[in-house]
């Protein structure tokens, strides 16, 4: 029998904190959206939630909240919440 290394080190993999969060990273509108078969290409297109990720909304924190400055993209999650439902 092989012994995986998390049990042989004893990793707690219950309750781990914080929880991995998976930054999204892309070139300028060059991002997936999502949409259904029946939706009309020019409201997909002219949506504008469909332009807000979580790169792009880091960077309009950056421009309005002066604290945002001081961590970069991957620390970012550690002090501000991502709402996925409003894209904020």
């Amino acid at each position: 029998m092989i012994m995986q290394p998390y049990k042989i080190f004893g990793f707690n993999l219950l309750n781990i904190n914080p929880a991995v969060l998976r930054l999204q990273i892309h070139l300028p509108n060059e991002h997936n959206i999502t949409y259904s078969e029946t939706s009309k290409l020019n409201d997909i297109l002219n949506n504008e939630e469909n332009k807000k990720t979580m790169l792009t909304e880091y960077f309009k924190m950056n421009e309005i909240d002066p604290q945002a400055c001081n961590y970069s993209y991957h620390e970012f999650p550690q002090y501000y919440v991502w709402n996925k439902s409003t894209k904020k």
